[in-house]
């Protein structure tokens, strides 16, 4: 499965993660596959708490005996570029 997460006024999220209001953001539900498990991205955009870094975290809706096994790859865009970011961790 994919999505294509587009944030608005990341800036304003970034201040209010920082303050407290609000830790995180998290995408919408998708699907990993057409008959794939349900999951979503929680996003801390202070970095959980270290306020250096973007902290990602992909959720499953899957039992614990059903491990996944497939690949997890995420793409940070600049909106401003439209490119694909340097130095980032995969």
């Amino acid at each position: 499965g994919c999505i294509a997460w587009e944030i608005s006024d990341v800036r304003k999220k970034i201040e209010k993660s920082i303050d407290d209001k609000q830790a995180y953001i998290d995408s919408p539900p998708f699907f990993t596959s057409n008959n794939g498990q349900k999951v979503y991205v929680r996003l801390y955009l202070d970095g959980n708490r270290d306020r250096k870094y973007v902290a990602a975290y992909l959720h499953m809706d899957i039992p614990e005996q059903s491990p996944f096994k497939g690949t997890v790859r995420f793409t940070l865009i600049d909106q401003i570029k439209r490119s694909p970011c340097d130095n980032i961790a995969k």
